[in-house]
C-alpha cells in the first residue's frame, strides 16, 4: 500500500493553517507537505507535526520571490550564486521540519546545462539533503518525465529523484501508468489530481497502487488536488483505499516544550 500525503496548501484549506494538521491526521493522511510554507514559522508547522504523528514530505527551493522575478532559477544563467545562496535558507527550513526532499525548481527560462551545474553543485555541497526534479509544464526546458530525466543521468548524484504529476498527465490525455512506469526506478515522489485538478475520481486508484506496490515504490503519493466542495466529503477514494478513517480528530500529543524557531 502506498503511503498518502496531504497538501496543505489544497487540501483543508477552509480551515486556519495550524488547525489543517490535525484535520489531515483524522482524514487518514500520514503526511502533509505544502511547496511554499516560507510564510509561517518552521518551528510552529514542526510543533503541528510532532503533535499529530505527521511527516512532511516536502516544500520547493527556491523560496518564493517577493520582487516578482521568476518563480524558480535552478538554471537560469548569472544566478548561480542566488541558487545557492537561497537553497541555503530553503534547507535551514527543511532541516526544520525534518523534511523528506526540496524540490529545486528551474524556472520558465531555464538552461539545462546551467541547470545540471547547478544541481550537482547543491548535490554534492548537501550529500544527505534528497532532492526532486519534475516536469514545469509545456512551455519550460522541462516539459516530461523524459527531458527531467536525461537531467538526472546528467548529474549522476544519488539524492536527485523525479517528482510525477498524475493530473498534469491526465490533463495531456495520457494514461499516468504508462507515462510513470519507464521512470519508477528513477522517481521519488508522486503527485495526485484528477484532470481537472479536482478530486482524482476519473483514474483506476486501485490499479495504481497495486502498481506501485509491485515495482516497490517507496515514496509518497501526495493529494494536490483543489476539493469541489469540501475536502473532507471528496475523500472517498481515499476511504475506499485505506478503509474508514477515525471520525473524531485525534486528541492532540502533551507537549514537552515548543521546538526553537529556524534562524533565517
Amino acid at each position: 500500500m502506498p503511503k498518502f500525503a496531504a497538501d496543505l496548501d489544497h487540501l483543508f484549506s477552509d480551515r486556519p493553517l495550524m488547525t489543517r494538521f490535525s484535520a489531515a491526521k483524522s482524514a487518514g493522511f500520514d503526511a502533509v507537505e505544502m511547496r511554499s510554507p516560507y510564510d509561517a514559522p518552521a518551528s510552529d508547522l514542526r510543533y503541528q507535526l510532532v503533535m499529530n504523528d505527521l511527516f512532511w514530505t516536502g516544500l520547493d527551493a527556491p523560496p518564493p520571490n517577493y520582487t516578482g522575478g521568476l518563480p524558480g532559477f535552478a538554471g537560469v544563467a548569472g544566478q548561480e550564486d542566488r541558487f545557492l545562496r537561497d537553497l541555503k535558507r530553503a534547507l535551514r527550513v527543511a532541516d526544520v521540519l525534518k523534511s523528506g526532499f526540496l524540490t529545486l525548481v528551474a524556472g520558465p527560462e531555464a538552461d539545462l546545462g546551467v541547470l545540471a551545474a547547478n544541481l550537482k553543485a547543491a548535490c554534492k555541497t548537501h550529500p544527505k539533503a534528497r532532492f526532486l526534479i519534475g516536469p514545469e509544464g509545456a512551455q519550460s526546458p522541462l516539459p516530461d518525465l523524459d527531458a527531467c530525466a536525461g537531467v538526472l543521468e546528467t548529474v549522476g548524484a544519488k539524492n536527485l529523484a523525479l517528482s510525477a504529476d498524475l493530473g498534469a498527465i491526465l490533463a495531456q490525455g495520457c494514461d499516468p501508468l504508462a507515462e510513470i512506469t519507464p521512470y519508477l526506478p528513477k522517481l521519488g515522489h508522486i503527485r495526485l489530481a484528477g484532470a481537472d485538478g479536482q478530486e482524482p475520481n476519473d483514474m483506476d486508484l486501485a490499479g495504481l497502487c497495486a502498481h506501485l506496490d509491485a515495482a516497490g515504490y517507496k515514496g509518497y503519493v501526495c493529494a494536490s488536488y483543489t476539493p469541489r466542495e469540501t475536502t473532507e466529503g471528496g475523500l472517498a477514494w481515499l476511504r475506499r483505499i485505506i478503509g474508514d478513517a477515525p471520525s473524531e480528530e485525534p486528541a492532540p500529543k502533551k507537549a514537552r516544550g515548543r521546538p526553537r524557531k529556524a534562524k533565517g
